[in-house]
């Protein structure tokens, strides 16, 4: 590591006896050792990676680039370790078999993330926590909690999530007061470095070119911090057994696709939908007040259902917490996904016509409203990424490219976008939406006004206007 040595433990501090494996037989798993020796461990283990990162790694946005492994390595891990313990947390909880052991699961991962948030290791709290609020467990949580008492584990997450509002405010105040051993939350480094870098490393004066000194007094001030936190180890045991198992950590493979599906058939399971109470949910939990599956026509107006949409859309735009914004944007796409693949639902208009779901989504402002959210805080977890991308080809005009679109709206993300540039976005994307109506000329025309200048961007390179006359 360039010279550099591993951090020890402050001097005279003596560590603490390991605790006892509390279960028996040749495997491991979350009820073997109890929860406090869970977070020791992988506080080491998370100190070992964070301990490792270079400054110079995170400058430039270099964690960013194409090249990131070779210019971010440590960085690189760091975020994969955090990647593996949010889906290894999200796994273990959906592959228990019976409304017991689900919420068994859930109590332990919250008794093991009060431990990490005691021993300040912030990144594996908020690994540990956005495992519990990914959209699949969400779903899970949100229906078992209406025939279990789950208060517990919904007032920690809510304790952890309000130190991620007003941009992190109570997490920076915690860290400029809490003594060391810690580990830092990189994502909220990311997000200042990415501020910082954004501002111009020269500056003009007259015919003079001046170097930006207050930038690099921000960046200074991030590594200080950076290396202040990596200057002290935790003074913890290792358990080589407990260890070497929390090394080896997943989660399912296919993880999103796999981790949706189970949390459907979880709640699908009859033992968890044997109360009317859990019914009722099942219903609330895919937004609709339609029964899921029914294969006939749905005597409900259209213009209810796309007044629904919209009321259910604009939530994203809404949440404050970027956890929460990003659980919603998941479930939404989820459940659009879910009814546009599915043909049995539709509904009628005034007229008395059929019409489709894709037509009653496409006419409302999901799509936008959805835009909008993610230039608020944009989910990056690859399983969002693939269900978004499969949700704007089914929505969005061949002539889009998706990818780009997406990249464009990640990238936009990582900086402060106005509330009027965030809507006039929106209503760009909505304009190439797949009306059975569209008017591809007024695309092309809204795409080419000068009021979208402040976007521009590669992809809504393949639309050609169409010849005169079509």
């Amino acid at each position: 590591e360039m010279g550099r040595q591993k951090p020890t433990a402050r001097a005279g501090e003596a560590p603490p006896e390991s605790c006892q494996r509390s279960g028996g037989g040749s495997s491991i798993d979350i009820f073997s050792y109890p929860p406090m020796e869970f977070a020791r461990q992988l506080a080491l283990i998370a100190f070992d990676f964070f301990w490792k990162i270079e400054p110079m790694e995170l400058d430039g946005q270099a964690w960013n680039k194409k090249d990131k492994e070779i210019r971010s390595p440590n960085v690189v891990n760091l975020i994969r370790r955090g990647n593996n313990v949010s889906e290894w947390t999200a796994a273990t909880i959906l592959s228990q078999k019976s409304k017991k052991k689900i919420v068994k699961a859930l109590e332990r991962f919250v008794q093991i993330a009060k431990y990490c948030q005691e021993f300040n290791d912030w990144c594996t709290l908020m690994d540990i926590v956005g495992g519990i609020k990914s959209a699949p467990v969400d779903q899970l949580v949100q229906a078992l909690s209406y025939e279990v008492d789950l208060s517990k584990v919904e007032e920690f997450t809510s304790s952890v999530t309000r130190f991620t509002d007003k941009n992190f405010r109570m997490y920076r105040d915690h860290l400029n007061t809490c003594a060391l051993p810690g580990v830092l939350y990189i994502p909220v480094m990311f997000k200042d470095l990415i501020y910082i870098d954004d501002n111009a490393n020269y500056i003009k004066s007259g015919n003079n070119k001046l170097i930006n000194f207050t930038k690099r007094r921000l960046f200074a001030t991030q590594m200080l911090q950076l290396l202040r936190f990596q200057s002290c180890a935790f003074p913890f045991k290792p358990v080589p057994e407990l260890a070497d198992y929390l090394l080896r950590i997943r989660g399912f493979p296919n993880h999103y696709e796999e981790a949706f599906r189970r949390s459907k058939a979880l709640r699908n399971n009859s033992e968890m939908r044997g109360s009317l109470a859990n019914a009722a949910l099942q219903i609330s939990l895919e937004c609709s007040p339609y029964e899921i599956g029914s294969v006939h026509t749905k005597q409900e107006s259209a213009e209810a259902q796309v007044s629904f949409l919209n009321a259910t859309a604009t939530v994203l735009t809404e949440r404050r917490a970027t956890e929460l914004m990003c659980g919603e944007q998941s479930r939404l796409v989820n459940i659009w996904l879910e009814r546009l693949e599915n043909d049995s639902y539709a509904f009628l208009d005034q007229h008395g016509m059929h019409r489709s779901y894709m037509d009653v989504l496409l006419e409302s402002e999901a799509v936008e409203r959805l835009v909008e959210s993610m230039l608020i805080a944009f989910n990056g977890e690859r399983g969002f990424v693939a269900l978004l991308r499969r949700f704007f080809l089914k929505t969005l005009s061949p002539a889009v490219d998706v990818d780009a679109l997406i990249e464009l709206v990640r990238t936009l993300a990582h900086s402060y976008i106005a509330t009027e540039y965030r809507q006039l976005m929106g209503k760009m994307v909505g304009s190439f939406k797949q009306f059975k109506w569209t008017n591809q000329e007024r695309a092309v025309e809204s795409l080419q006004s000068d009021d979208l200048a402040p976007f521009g961007g590669p992809w809504s390179a393949k639309l050609e206007p169409l010849p005169q006359g079509e």
